[in-house]
């Protein structure tokens, strides 16, 4: 009887979670260690009232009309200057403090200094060696922003009432 009540409470908070944010599967390892492979995260539902800043991890469509969704961080906004120097990212003339990327996932590549466009947004992975980000496609239109992860976990651990907020 009381694994009936905990299933059936597990089963209520999942589905008052699912309709209150729209979940995600990670698919890969560019978001690594911060997401997982396989992690569910959960984003806000409505991209048209979200208020989008530096270290948030949204869910953006890189093509209109495709299924195909990339999580990924937000480095640069619009109006931002930003530039990769052996590994390092720069943003408006500051290095970017990155507590979130390994030392072993930072790289030592480099890249030109990139002015984002009005309603466009530069992303990147934190899994800096393998992520295809920004620097491959370019920014990204603010309209192609579907979400931001509110908070992840693995479904296991969600069924057990756990979860962690995900951020810098």
């Amino acid at each position: 009887m009381l694994l009936l009540a905990a299933v059936c409470c597990s089963s209520i908070v999942l589905m008052c979670v699912c309709l209150a944010f729209q979940p995600v599967m990670v698919s890969g390892y560019s978001m690594t260690p911060t997401l997982d492979n396989q992690e569910l995260v959960f984003t806000t539902r409505h991209s048209d009232h979200i208020r989008l800043s530096r270290g948030d991890i949204v869910v953006a469509r890189l093509f209109p009309h495709s299924g195909v969704l990339v999580v990924k961080r937000i480095v640069g906004l619009p109006g931002d200057t930003v530039w990769i120097s052996t590994g390092t990212v720069w943003v408006n003339g500051r290095r970017l403090t990155e507590l979130y990327v390994l030392p072993a996932r930072v790289g030592v590549g480099s890249m030109a200094t990139v002015h984002v466009p009005r309603g466009r947004y530069f992303l990147l992975g934190d899994n800096r060696v393998i992520s295809h980000d920004s620097r491959e496609w370019g920014c990204v239109e603010q309209s192609a922003i579907v979400s931001k992860v509110v908070f992840a976990c693995r479904l296991s651990t969600l069924l057990r009432g756990r979860a962690r907020p995900v951020g810098m």
